[in-house]
C-alpha cells in the first residue's frame, strides 16, 4: 500500500511521486535545496519564506523572494489573497521573539 500524506504545503507544480534522474547524473537537492511537495493548490514561495524567517531563531541575511502582482489594479482577488496571506503570517509570528546574531 502506498503512503500518500493527506496534506502537504507546496511550491511549484503538482507532483505524481515520479522522479526522473537528471541526464547529467547530478542531484537536484529535492527536499534540501528545493521544496518538492505535491498539491493541486500551490503555496506562495514568498509567504513560505517569510514564515520560515519569522520562525527562525537566527537572523537570516541574504536575498529574499519578492512577489509582485502584474496589473494589480485589475486583479483585486490576487491582491486580497496577498493581504490575507500577509496578515496570517503576522499572526503566526511569535510575539517578542528574540533574534540571535552570530
Amino acid at each position: 500500500k502506498c503512503f500518500i500524506p493527506s496534506y502537504i504545503p507546496a511550491i511549484g507544480e503538482p507532483d505524481a511521486f515520479l522522479k526522473m534522474p537528471r541526464p547529467d547524473g547530478m542531484k537536484d537537492g529535492l527536499g534540501m535545496r528545493v521544496i518538492d511537495e505535491p498539491s493541486a493548490t500551490q503555496s506562495d514561495a514568498a509567504v513560505i519564506e517569510l514564515q520560515l524567517r519569522a520562525s527562525s531563531k537566527k537572523k537570516l541575511v541574504g536575498e529574499m523572494i519578492v512577489r509582485s502582482i502584474e496589473n494589480a489594479a485589475n486583479s483585486p482577488i490576487e491582491v486580497e489573497g496577498w493581504i490575507e496571506s500577509m496578515s496570517a503570517t503576522s499572526v503566526q509570528t511569535p510575539a517578542g521573539s528574540n533574534i540571535q546574531e552570530e
